[in-house]
């Protein structure tokens, strides 16, 4: 379950992200940058978090859709709990954190800790793909450098096609057939293939194109973000430019691995919007304000879920309350 130890690092890295955020404007200018901050017209403000929570409630909508799929039921509120709960957690490296609901599945459910892990890997296997085909249609309006960019998208699309391979009869009895030859694997072949049979059932044609198309525009909507932010900004660039950008930032947080993206992504996007011939201070600014907009949003949302029903999180299976009964 969500550990205490585990919030006290989501702490620290929200800590790390604003002495990140401070010494960056130190650097560049923190007279102008304040004020470019401080100037953002308030009207913008509503649009911004309307975006992001278009963005929260279509990846919603894909994790119930996953949970039905697979015959699991929730109640709403506990169903949207956990799932905003989550949030908290994703400013861990690659959004690991995400297990958390896996585990609440198997220690509050009864749910195979291999179903609940295969509806993870599923939610970020659509969340990359549809980052890639969201980059890889920026492209067209791209006018910038573009050295590298093309190896990231090939080395972002294949981890999510490789989940998508495993819908091939023979390539999972490859697996499973080497996973039965390692000593320290083989004891848990059965719980490998349930998971495995999971992924078939949340990648079927049907499914599959339903949840690429929950995805691809969920992460439009924050794409948007970005190229509003610059609107307030007096730094108009193109939505092509804006999808460009922000699905190229987002898929380089993705790849360094670092918690939430935190440095990589806000730096592609100062970067990016550079070579659009943004000045330094209007970039930072921008990477700032669309930051705090999307990820930290999320990030908050997620805390004040978790406090909402820290009971049912943190107390040992079975203790207080039924498992059902999150109306008190």
């Amino acid at each position: 379950m969500l550990a205490r130890s585990r919030l006290g690092q989501a702490f620290l890295v929200v800590a790390s992200a604003a002495a990140l955020y401070i010494l960056a404007a130190l650097l560049t200018g923190w007279r102008e940058i304040s004020a470019q901050l401080a100037a953002y017209p308030a009207r913008l403000l509503a649009p911004l978090i309307g975006l992001s929570l278009v963005n929260y409630g279509l990846r919603y909508g894909r994790w119930e859709m996953f949970l039905r799929r697979l015959d699991i039921r929730l109640p709403w509120s506990q169903s949207l709990a956990v799932f905003v709960a989550t949030f908290a957690l994703a400013i861990t490296p690659g959004k690991v954190g995400e297990v958390f609901k896996a585990g609440y599945l198997w220690e509050r459910r009864g749910v195979p800790l291999s179903r609940g892990l295969a509806i993870v890997v599923a939610e970020r296997a659509f969340d990359l793909l549809a980052i890639v085909l969201l980059a890889a249609g920026g492209l067209l309006y791209w006018t910038g450098p573009v050295a590298g960019i093309r190896v990231a998208l090939l080395v972002g699309a294949l981890a999510p096609l490789l989940v998508l391979a495993l819908r091939a009869q023979g390539v999972q009895q490859w697996l499973l057939a080497r996973c039965a030859r390692a000593p320290w694997l083989r004891g848990r072949v059965p719980a490998l293939a349930e998971g495995i049979a999971s992924l078939r059932r949340l990648t079927t044609p049907l499914t599959g194109t339903s949840s690429l198309l929950l995805s691809v525009c969920a992460w439009l909507a924050e794409c948007a973000s970005l190229w509003l932010v610059c609107e307030g900004l007096d730094s108009a660039i193109s939505p092509g430019q804006a999808l460009f950008v922000y699905a190229a930032a987002t898929l380089a947080g993705s790849l360094i691995f670092l918690p939430g993206g935190l440095g990589g992504t806000e730096g592609t996007i100062v970067f990016l919007l550079l070579a659009l011939r943004l000045s330094m201070e209007t970039a930072i600014s921008a990477a700032l304000i669309v930051r705090l907009s999307t990820l930290w949003l999320a990030v908050c949302l997620g805390l004040l879920a978790f406090l909402l029903a820290r009971r049912r999180f943190l107390a040992a299976p079975g203790a207080g309350a039924p498992l059902n009964d999150w109306t008190r």
